[in-house]
């Protein structure tokens, strides 16, 4: 997949707390959508840490 750059014409000026909310509100809307398509991602991504499975080392 290829990355496209997100291009804002224009944004409007925000105050720290609306930027705020707006970034927490994104940062839900991210979340709600990996928890509902959690397996499906996991399929498609396969096993990230497969290459971590090595013994950890004893201190």
């Amino acid at each position: 997949m290829r990355d496209i750059p997100l291009i804002l014409n224009n944004p409007p000026k925000l105050s720290d707390e609306a930027l705020r909310a707006l970034l927490d509100m994104l940062y839900e809307v991210a979340s709600a959508l990996e928890n509902h398509y959690a397996v499906q991602l996991r399929s498609y991504h396969g096993d990230l840490f497969a290459d971590f499975d090595d013994d950890l080392p004893e201190f």
